[in-house]
């Protein structure tokens, strides 16, 4: 009997043993699947060069309206490939516009954000600050402008790229548009337009177009290789007057590009709604 139950406590430990090397099997196998549908180091989608950029603030005194000294204010995304840069102009200031009282401020903000693809920046103009004209740039740098493969990483420094500058300035639900959209052939050290637009489009029953002012430029010097094609329109505002706008857009070797947008004039209209002017970079 003795022997019979040996016998009976080994087999017993044997099946355990057998069980536990079936269950680590099914584990191992369950692993491997998982494994294959989910690779060790998955692609996350590639963010905006742009996103991220913090907005700008410019606290204006009348001492720097007196003196007349313009502002700048920059700021770069956490990608290092965008930067934005707001220009205020404190020169164009004239003794015959609103001022400032000893102890008065103004201010000029401008808020970043991703729109249609590519990013835009909001200007806000509060008080005084309406009457100063307010530029900003947004600058993409070769790196993000350039084509990418599978691996995110660039496929080439040479190519065709398309990118388009914006200047629009909203009245309620109305706007005043103008776009400069340009293609162009690029290597790493040389850039040729190919293509440039001027599109402008307009919703406000009462504002047209005064004047329109379309320039080229190319630089070819070593180290400063591009190409700039802008558009200055000056709008009529039946009601209150006239302002301006300039959209201009920068194109550089290895796919790079600025887009620049100018500010100036007005700044409410006769029912004291707020102009809202808008610059965009699209790709």
């Amino acid at each position: 009997m003795k022997a019979i139950r040996h016998q009976l406590t080994r087999t017993k430990r044997e099946v355990m043993v057998l069980l536990l090397m079936l269950a680590v099997s099914a584990a191992a196998l369950a692993t491997g699947a998982a494994n294959a549908q989910s690779p060790a180091n998955p692609q996350s989608p590639a963010s905006h060069p742009c996103q991220g950029l913090s907005s700008i603030t410019m606290i204006v005194s009348a001492l720097t309206l007196a003196v007349g000294n313009d502002l700048t204010k920059q700021t770069t995304a956490p990608s290092g490939d965008c930067t934005l840069t707001v220009m205020l102009h404190a020169s164009e200031h004239t003794s015959t516009d609103p001022q400032l009282g000893p102890n008065e401020t103004c201010t000029v903000t401008v808020t970043p954000s991703l729109q249609n693809g590519g990013a835009a920046a909001a200007v806000q103009r509060s008080g005084v600050c309406g009457t100063l004209p307010v530029e900003t740039r947004i600058d993409v740098s070769p790196e993000s402008a350039m084509p990418t493969g599978p691996s995110g990483a660039s496929s080439s420094a040479s190519g065709e790229t398309t990118a388009l500058s914006r200047a629009e300035v909203r009245v309620g639900s109305q706007h005043y548009q103008s776009d400069v959209r340009g293609t162009w052939e690029h290597t790493p050290y040389s850039v040729t337009l190919t293509l440039v637009t001027y599109p402008h489009d307009i919703t406000v029953s009462n504002g047209e177009i005064e004047s329109e002012d379309r320039q080229m430029t190319r630089s070819y010097g070593v180290g400063d290789v591009h190409i700039t094609a802008s558009n200055r329109i000056r709008w009529v505002y039946l009601f209150s007057g006239r302002f301006s706008t300039q959209a201009s857009l920068t194109m550089r070797p290895g796919g790079a590009y600025s887009c620049g947008h100018w500010y100036s004039g007005i700044g409410i209209d006769p029912d004291h709604s707020p102009f809202l002017f808008r610059g965009e970079c699209l790709p």
